[in-house]
Protein backbone atom coordinates (compact mmCIF):
# COMPACT_ATOMS: atom_id res chain seq x y z
CA UNK A 1 0.00 0.00 0.00
CA UNK A 2 0.96 3.43 -1.25
CA UNK A 3 1.82 6.53 1.47
CA UNK A 4 -0.73 9.06 1.07
CA UNK A 5 0.05 12.59 1.11
CA UNK A 6 -1.90 15.13 2.84
CA UNK A 7 -2.85 18.38 1.10
CA UNK A 8 -3.94 21.83 3.74
CA UNK A 9 -7.86 21.64 3.59
CA UNK A 10 -9.60 23.18 5.82
CA UNK A 11 -11.95 21.46 8.08
CA UNK A 12 -15.41 21.26 6.19
CA UNK A 13 -17.05 24.40 7.69
CA UNK A 14 -20.51 22.45 9.03
CA UNK A 15 -18.26 21.23 11.58
CA UNK A 16 -15.27 23.52 11.42
CA UNK A 17 -16.66 25.64 14.87
CA UNK A 18 -17.45 22.62 16.59
CA UNK A 19 -14.23 20.87 16.38
CA UNK A 20 -12.52 23.93 17.18
CA UNK A 21 -14.55 24.68 20.18
CA UNK A 22 -14.30 21.08 21.66
CA UNK A 23 -11.04 20.61 21.25
CA UNK A 24 -9.65 23.99 22.75
CA UNK A 25 -11.64 23.02 25.85
CA UNK A 26 -10.07 19.56 25.88
CA UNK A 27 -6.61 21.55 25.41
CA UNK A 28 -6.79 23.69 28.36
CA UNK A 29 -8.39 20.94 30.80
CA UNK A 30 -5.50 18.85 29.64
CA UNK A 31 -2.92 19.92 27.08
CA UNK A 32 -2.51 17.48 23.99
CA UNK A 33 0.67 15.84 24.09
CA UNK A 34 3.74 16.16 21.43
CA UNK A 35 5.37 13.38 23.42
CA UNK A 36 2.40 10.72 23.45
CA UNK A 37 0.70 11.76 20.00
CA UNK A 38 -1.05 8.16 20.60
CA UNK A 39 -2.96 9.36 23.40
CA UNK A 40 -3.73 12.71 21.77
CA UNK A 41 -4.94 11.20 18.61
CA UNK A 42 -7.20 9.09 21.05
CA UNK A 43 -8.69 12.02 22.65
CA UNK A 44 -9.45 13.99 19.58
CA UNK A 45 -10.91 10.61 18.17
CA UNK A 46 -13.24 10.97 20.65
CA UNK A 47 -14.25 14.13 20.29
CA UNK A 48 -14.98 13.78 16.54
CA UNK A 49 -17.27 10.48 17.69
CA UNK A 50 -18.98 12.81 19.85
CA UNK A 51 -19.83 14.78 16.84
CA UNK A 52 -20.89 11.95 14.70
CA UNK A 53 -17.72 12.20 12.99
CA UNK A 54 -15.69 8.83 11.61
CA UNK A 55 -12.11 9.29 11.98
CA UNK A 56 -9.14 6.90 10.38
CA UNK A 57 -5.44 7.28 12.52
CA UNK A 58 -2.92 7.17 10.01
CA UNK A 59 0.87 6.38 11.28
CA UNK A 60 3.83 8.39 8.88
CA UNK A 61 6.11 10.72 9.09
CA UNK A 62 5.41 14.66 9.04
CA UNK A 63 8.27 15.91 6.72
CA UNK A 64 9.78 19.09 7.51
CA UNK A 65 11.53 19.39 4.23
CA UNK A 66 15.10 18.65 6.19
CA UNK A 67 13.88 16.23 8.44
CA UNK A 68 11.15 13.79 9.02
CA UNK A 69 9.35 13.07 12.45
CA UNK A 70 7.84 9.48 12.86
CA UNK A 71 3.83 10.14 13.83
CA UNK A 72 0.51 9.82 14.44
CA UNK A 73 -2.53 11.72 13.18
CA UNK A 74 -5.99 11.85 12.22
CA UNK A 75 -7.55 11.97 8.96
CA UNK A 76 -11.22 13.59 9.98
CA UNK A 77 -12.80 13.67 5.79
CA UNK A 78 -9.36 13.72 4.36
CA UNK A 79 -7.89 16.71 6.79
CA UNK A 80 -5.54 16.33 8.91
CA UNK A 81 -5.88 16.93 12.78
CA UNK A 82 -3.00 16.65 14.66
CA UNK A 83 -3.19 17.96 17.73
CA UNK A 84 -0.53 16.77 19.16
CA UNK A 85 2.81 19.32 17.41
CA UNK A 86 1.64 23.01 17.18
CA UNK A 87 3.18 23.74 13.90
CA UNK A 88 1.45 26.44 12.74
CA UNK A 89 4.26 28.38 15.06
CA UNK A 90 7.98 28.59 13.15
CA UNK A 91 9.73 28.74 16.51
CA UNK A 92 8.22 25.04 17.29
CA UNK A 93 8.71 23.44 13.91
CA UNK A 94 12.73 25.40 14.43
CA UNK A 95 12.99 23.23 17.56
CA UNK A 96 11.21 19.93 16.21
CA UNK A 97 14.05 20.13 13.82
CA UNK A 98 16.94 20.02 16.16
CA UNK A 99 14.75 17.55 18.36
CA UNK A 100 15.16 14.80 15.34
CA UNK A 101 18.79 16.32 14.88
CA UNK A 102 19.39 15.40 18.61
CA UNK A 103 20.02 18.48 19.62
CA UNK A 104 17.06 18.41 22.34
CA UNK A 105 15.73 16.03 24.97
CA UNK A 106 12.16 14.78 24.33
CA UNK A 107 11.44 16.73 27.53
CA UNK A 108 12.27 20.06 26.16
CA UNK A 109 9.94 19.43 23.07
CA UNK A 110 7.02 18.20 25.25
CA UNK A 111 7.56 21.93 26.98
CA UNK A 112 7.94 23.70 23.99
CA UNK A 113 4.81 21.99 22.60
CA UNK A 114 2.62 23.05 25.77
CA UNK A 115 3.31 26.33 25.97
CA UNK A 116 1.37 26.84 22.57
CA UNK A 117 -2.85 27.23 22.79
CA UNK A 118 -4.64 24.85 20.35
CA UNK A 119 -4.81 27.48 17.50
CA UNK A 120 -1.20 26.54 16.69
CA UNK A 121 -1.91 22.93 15.99
CA UNK A 122 -3.21 21.43 12.75
CA UNK A 123 -6.79 21.23 12.22
CA UNK A 124 -6.67 20.86 8.47
CA UNK A 125 -4.32 23.81 7.41
CA UNK A 126 -0.95 23.72 7.71
CA UNK A 127 2.00 25.61 6.01
CA UNK A 128 4.39 24.77 3.46
CA UNK A 129 6.94 23.24 3.24
CA UNK A 130 5.12 21.11 5.95
CA UNK A 131 3.81 17.88 4.70
CA UNK A 132 2.06 14.68 6.08
CA UNK A 133 3.01 11.31 4.70
CA UNK A 134 1.56 8.30 6.00
CA UNK A 135 -0.83 4.78 5.68
CA UNK A 136 -3.75 4.02 7.63
CA UNK A 137 -3.40 2.35 10.71
CA UNK A 138 -7.19 -0.13 9.76
CA UNK A 139 -6.58 -1.86 13.41
CA UNK A 140 -7.81 1.18 14.95
CA UNK A 141 -10.78 2.07 12.43
CA UNK A 142 -13.69 0.43 14.14
CA UNK A 143 -12.97 1.69 17.40
CA UNK A 144 -12.89 5.44 16.35
CA UNK A 145 -16.40 5.03 14.24
CA UNK A 146 -19.20 6.66 15.81
CA UNK A 147 -21.92 4.55 17.41
CA UNK A 148 -24.26 3.16 14.77
CA UNK A 149 -21.94 3.65 11.80
CA UNK A 150 -21.25 0.72 9.66
CA UNK A 151 -18.59 1.65 7.16
CA UNK A 152 -16.94 -0.97 5.61
CA UNK A 153 -13.23 -0.35 5.63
Amino acid sequence: MHRTRFHSLALPAPVRAEVRSRLRRAHAGRPFSALDPRDTVRRVAGIAGELGLTATVYRGVVDLRGAEVDHVWLDLHGRVVDAAFPLLEREFVELLRRFVAGDLEPHEIAEAAAGFALDARVLGEFPEPIRYLGRPVWSTRRALEPPGSHRNS
